[in-house]
């Protein structure tokens, strides 16, 4: 028995939607300088397009829509607590997941101290040893610089209750950062490309030099494979 996981019209044109909404209000300067400041009004807009509810409970979408919004968005670079997001959806009663998915509410997720979107988050979910837990903080989310721009925090958690369907919010948690990295990666192995062919060094682009263009091709593979996977 074979199972089809290619996109259908309806899958590619969500993707092609959220690409088009990405390519509108989130330019390629805007992922180069993204600062500790959270867009919070572009991430409502894109919470008003539905796109953070779907593989929820009683949705008609399910693993393949959350990975077509994800290539869109990893391609844009886009940012937020998306996975922690997604993973919400399949965890929390659905008031709290309800705010989430429209954008009401942040949350966070993983496990401490070091976490991504501490600083802006309304809601927290601990993981441990692949449980998941509702948790608040046990004192105040002090900012940690990180490289990459992001609001990540330090915090420590009071555990509150377990929370049910840890194993399925995992999975889609999974699947949804593999969606978003592969296609941030063929991003920048596209850019990477691009760059070598039209950089020259000794009278020629560096892409021609085998030292250039085998890594490339290797890194493309490589993610196509990702992608595959994922």
């Amino acid at each position: 028995m074979s199972i089809d996981l290619d996109f259908n019209p309806e899958q590619e044109a969500l993707g092609e939607a959220i690409a088009q909404f990405c390519g509108d209000h989130w330019t390629d300067e805007d992922a180069r300088g993204a600062g500790p400041e959270f867009p919070g009004s572009l991430w409502r807009e894109l919470a008003g397009l539905g796109v953070l509810s779907a593989g929820a409970p009683g949705e008609e979408s399910g693993a393949l829509e959350v990975c077509a919004a994800m290539e869109a968005l990893g391609a844009a670079l886009f940012p937020g607590p998306l996975v922690g997001s997604f993973l919400a959806q399949q965890v929390l009663p659905s008031r709290e997941a309800s705010a989430i998915a429209e954008g009401r509410a942040l949350v966070c997720f993983g496990s401490p101290p070091l976490l991504p979107w501490a600083r802006e988050a309304d809601l927290f979910i601990e993981c441990a040893g692949g449980e998941l837990y509702c948790a608040e903080p046990a004192g105040p989310v002090r900012g940690e610089p990180s490289p990459d721009g992001d609001a990540w925090g330090r915090v420590e958690f009071e555990r509150g209750a377990a929370l049910p369907h840890a194993a399925r919010g995992l999975a889609l948690a999974e699947i949804a950062r593999a969606a978003y990295l592969a296609a941030a990666g063929r991003r920048l192995i596209a850019e990477a490309a691009e760059h070598a062919r039209t950089r020259k060094q000794f009278g020629r682009a560096i892409g021609e030099f085998q030292a250039v263009a085998h890594p490339l091709a290797d890194a493309h593979m490589r993610l196509e494979a990702a992608r595959l996977l994922a």
